[in-house]
């Protein structure tokens, strides 16, 4: 089956994280809240895996992660 975005990517759990806590700010009843925070901290921590695993694969010599240089004197 296709879909718009792989729902096991980065992005979609990123999506999902965003959307469970919206949902939690939202939501009234107590035993839905408990759910809800269930979820989230299922997503959070599949996405912490996700966004570790994506960061392993930078070089450490990248010029997004080098700090410019100062050629104050």
């Amino acid at each position: 089956m296709n879909y718009a975005i792989d729902p096991e990517s980065i992005r979609a759990y990123r999506n999902r994280v965003m959307v469970y806590a919206n949902d939690l700010w939202r939501e009234k009843d107590q035993e839905k809240r408990v759910t809800l925070v269930m979820y989230l901290a299922d997503a959070v921590t599949t996405l912490a895996r996700l966004e570790t695993e994506e960061l392993a694969k930078v070089p450490e010599d990248s010029p997004a992660e080098a700090a410019p240089a100062s050629s104050k004197s």
